[in-house]
C-alpha cells in the first residue's frame, strides 16, 4: 500500500535492520581480513534479500537497511542470512568473526531517492540494537503478523524502552541449528573432495608422462609422502591463509 507524500512515496512495509556487532574492533585488529569477509557477508544479505523480494535500501558502514513487501518474506531472509554467515564463520577463525544483529519492524516509511525514513526505520535499528549477535529481534508489531504464519519458536524480550520512542515489546529469534550445520560446511566438502579428485588425476598424467618414455614403473600415489603437505598448501592459497 502506498501513498504520495510531497514528492515523496509513503508506503507500509517490514523492515530489515542489520548491523555487525564489535566491527570497529575487528577493523583495529584487521582492517584488510574484516572488510574482505565484511564484502563476502553483505553478498550473502544481498542474494538473501532477493530471494526473498526484499529491496536494500541503504548499506552504509557496517550496516544494511532494506524493506520487503511481507514480514513472513523479512523473517524468512534475516533467519536465512544468520544461517549462512555462522556456516561461513565455520571456516573463519574465532578472533576474526563477524557476527551480525538484526532487527525486524512492520510500519509506513518515507521513500526518497531509493532510501527509506521514518520512524519504523528507527524502531527496526531499535529491535536491532536489542539482538544478541547471530539472531533476529522482532517488534510487536512484526512477530504479531509473523506468528501467525510460521512455526518458529520466539523468545519473548519483554517491553523494551529504546530511545525517543518509549517502551516497545519485543520478540527474538534464532537461526535453527540443523539449518546452520548443514548450510554451507557440505558445499566445501565437496569442493574439497573435487579438488582432491583434480590433484590426483594431475599428478597420474604427470607420472605418466615422465615414466612412460623410459618404460619405468609409476610409484603409487599413496606413498608419495608429500602429498597431504602440497593439498594443505593448496587449500591455504584457495582461503586465502
Amino acid at each position: 500500500m502506498t501513498a504520495e507524500h510531497g514528492r515523496h512515496k509513503r508506503k507500509l512495509v517490514a523492515v530489515l535492520a542489520a548491523d555487525a556487532a564489535g566491527y570497529s574492533r575487528l577493523m583495529n585488529a584487521d582492517e584488510a581480513a574484516t572488510f574482505r569477509l565484511l564484502t563476502a557477508d553483505r553478498d550473502i544479505a544481498a542474494r538473501l534479500i532477493a530471494q526473498h523480494d526484499g529491496r536494500i535500501a541503504n548499506t552504509a558502514g557496517d550496516s544494511i537497511l532494506a524493506e520487503f513487501p511481507s514480514a513472513v518474506d523479512a523473517l524468512k531472509s534475516a533467519l536465512d542470512i544468520q544461517e549462512r554467515i555462522t556456516a561461513v564463520n565455520e571456516n573463519v577463525s574465532e578472533e576474526r568473526r563477524i557476527h551480525f544483529r538484526i532487527g525486524l519492524h512492520v510500519g509506513e516509511v518515507v521513500v526518497s531517492g531509493g532510501d527509506i525514513f521514518g520512524d519504523a526505520v528507527n524502531v527496526a535499528a531499535r529491535m536491532q540494537a536489542l539482538a544478541a549477535p547471530g539472531t533476529v529481534c522482532l517488534s510487536e508489531a512484526a512477530h504479531q503478523i509473523v506468528s501467525r504464519n510460521v512455526t518458529i519458536a520466539f523468545e519473548e524480550l519483554g517491553f523494551q524502552q529504546v530511545k525517543n520512542l518509549g517502551p516497545i515489546r519485543a520478540y527474538l529469534a534464532r537461526p535453527s541449528v540443523a539449518a546452520v550445520a548443514a548450510a554451507i560446511p557440505s558445499i566445501h566438502r565437496a569442493v574439497e573432495a573435487y579438488l582432491a579428485r583434480r590433484f590426483y588425476q594431475l599428478c597420474v598424467c604427470a607420472l605418466r608422462a615422465v615414466t612412460e618414455p623410459e618404460g619405468l614403473e609409476t610409484v603409487a600415489l599413496g606413498r608419495l609422502a608429500c602429498s597431504a603437505m602440497l593439498l594443505k598448501q593448496m587449500r591455504g592459497i584457495l582461503q586465502g591463509g
